[in-house]
Formats: C-alpha cells, sequence, structure tokens
C-alpha cells in the first residue's frame, strides 16, 4: 500500500513563493485547488527562517495535503512534517528510517541505477529527473520519457516525474509510467495558480485512469 495519494501532483517552492504570510498566497490557492503534496525547499534560507515558514506550511497543509521538507531532517522532525524529500547526495534512505518514525520518505534520483538503490534502502517513493527542459534548472541534462519507461519496468515504488512539467506533457509523463508530477513554475509562475492547478490534475486524472484501464484489460 502506497503511502502518498496517486496519482500525485506535487508543488516544490522556496520561502519566497511559499511566504508572503501564507494569506491568499500560490501554496494556498494550489492546495484549496487540489494538490496533494508540497515541498519546501530551500538551500539560502536561515535556520530560523526556514522553520518558521516550515512551521506556517504544517498548519496550512494539516488534513488538507502531505507536507514534505527537502534535506533538512531536523526541521521535518521539529515541524511534524509528514515527511522528508532526500537528494541524491544526502543521508541515506536507511539512515533516515533509523532516525524517524512514521515519517514518509522520498528521495531524488537521476538515472536507473540511484533509482534501484533508493528502493533497495527503504525510499517510499522517487522524485525522478530532469525529464524535460527547466526553467528553474536549465544547465541539467534532460533524461527525457524513456528514463521513466525503464523505471515502469524495474521498479515497485511510486516515482513522480520532475523537470520543465507543463500542461502541455503532463500527460506524456503519466502514459511514461510516472505516478505523478513535481512542479514549480508551471504553478507558481503561473497567471492563475489555481487555475494552472486544475488543468494539470485534470490531465494526471485522465492520463492516470486511461492507464489504470488499460493495464486492467491486459490482465484480463
Amino acid at each position: 500500500m502506497t503511502k502518498i495519494p496517486l496519482p500525485c501532483l506535487c508543488l516544490i517552492g522556496n520561502i519566497q513563493i511559499f511566504g508572503n504570510g501564507l494569506q491568499n498566497n500560490i501554496l494556498s490557492k494550489s492546495i484549496e485547488a487540489g494538490v496533494n503534496m508540497v515541498q519546501l525547499r530551500d538551500k539560502e534560507a536561515s535556520n530560523l527562517d526556514f522553520l518558521k515558514t516550515a512551521t506556517a506550511i504544517k498548519l496550512l497543509t494539516q488534513s488538507k495535503t502531505l507536507f514534505f521538507i527537502n534535506d533538512r531532517l531536523d526541521i521535518a522532525k521539529i515541524c511534524e512534517a509528514d515527511g522528508v524529500q532526500l537528494g541524491e547526495k544526502s543521508v541515506s534512505v536507511a539512515m533516515v528510517h533509523n532516525m524517524t518514525e512514521n515519517m514518509i520518505i522520498g528521495r531524488s534520483v537521476h538515472d536507473i541505477n540511484g533509482a534501484i538503490q533508493a528502493e533497495e534502502h527503504g525510499a517510499d517513493f522517487l522524485i525522478v529527473g530532469t525529464i524535460f527542459p527547466s526553467r528553474s534548472h536549465p544547465n541539467l541534462a534532460v533524461k527525457g520519457l524513456t528514463l521513466l519507461k525503464e523505471l515502469a519496468e524495474i521498479i515497485n515504488i511510486p516515482f513522480l516525474a520532475i523537470g520543465g512539467i507543463s500542461k502541455d506533457n503532463v500527460e506524456s509523463v503519466i502514459e511514461a509510467g510516472a505516478s505523478g508530477v513535481a512542479v514549480i513554475s508551471a504553478i507558481s509562475l503561473a497567471n492563475s495558480p489555481t487555475e494552472a492547478t486544475i488543468d494539470l490534475l485534470e490531465k494526471i486524472k485522465l492520463a492516470w485512469l486511461s492507464k489504470q484501464s488499460a493495464s486492467d484489460n491486459t490482465v484480463l
């Protein structure tokens, strides 16, 4: 049984994106529109600012959506986040399991070997990328849909696609095997975060249902 909602739409942001008092901002609008995972990632913020924002987000997301913190296990534990997202060069998944109870653990990976290792070490899900050219990480090598299709054949835990995901290509990553997507600019830079979230969710769900239906017919 998976520990994350499927299909999953994850919004990743830093303090600037998720800040502004958390009143009627990008984060609150996207949650109300249906985002079912939120991740706070900010390598530049001070410990105090990070903790303040994380605590406020936890209150906002409680009983509405899952809240994850990237890498900062100490802050994730203090604010009682639902989980932690570990980078490929972060501490091991096994170590985090030994240091926490009932916390969902995600691992970011960029190739098949990293994905296999993360699953073997007990990751609950993966975030895989960069799939398409990305405005937030323009210099990272693009993996394309091939990586997703290959992972779908060998990985048993859910994985989300990241990197250049938009309403124009989101269906293709679900069809390729992803269990959802993680986005930044597709929502945070949209003229209407609410409409952007709804558009993404509709296409994700349609592609997911189509894939599940095809799978059921294959089994029959």
